[in-house]
């Protein structure tokens, strides 16, 4: 659970990077990019925020079942 724990630490760690460029690239293209363009940088950044609620939200159900099952064999 602690190495899954981890793993998860890193993914939102990289998430956040990933995020920071993309709003870089973004004031980068600020005046220049076409609506398309525009669109696809908006997609990508709510793409990868809902995948990190997503490993989030996993973790924590996986988290919650584990402290379950162990008050359960109490």
């Amino acid at each position: 659970m602690l190495a899954a724990q981890e793993d998860v630490k890193d993914f939102i760690a990289e998430g956040r990077q990933y995020l920071s460029c993309v709003k870089n690239k973004e004031a980068e293209l600020a005046k220049d990019a076409s609506t398309e363009e525009r669109q696809a940088i908006v997609e990508r950044y709510n793409a990868m925020v809902d995948k990190m609620k997503t490993a989030s939200n996993q973790f924590n159900q996986a988290v919650n079942e584990y402290q379950k099952n162990l008050e359960e064999a109490e």
